[in-house]
């Protein structure tokens, strides 16, 4: 989905190590941002080129932007062998409509 969104946050980037279509090690680069629709706000992240595209575009706090989100949840059991949900929440293209709008 394509949503108007305010950037409230940016979250300090991470990598982590994964493994390509040949199974050769990489590591991958993640951006994470608080973002708002000025009512609701959530934390989306960007892996791999995507997130290098978020950097490349200095996004900040207060900047406007047209963000395509996919959304996925998914269950996990804890240490107790409760089971435990979380809705992980994917950029998969952002674009600055107005920088620093609010």
């Amino acid at each position: 989905m394509i949503k108007i969104l305010k950037v409230k946050k940016v979250l300090p980037g991470r990598t982590f190590e994964s493994k390509d279509s040949l199974g050769n090690p990489r590591q991958v680069l993640v951006a994470s941002f608080v973002l708002s629709d000025g009512i609701n706000s959530m934390v989306a992240e960007a892996y791999g080129d995507v997130a290098t595209a978020c950097a490349n575009k200095n996004l900040q706090e207060g900047d406007l932007c047209s963000v395509k989100i996919s959304t996925e949840a998914r269950s996990w059991n804890d240490q107790q062998g409760q089971e435990r949900w979380e809705t992980r929440v994917a950029i998969q293209g952002i674009d600055v409509l107005a920088k620093n709008s609010f």
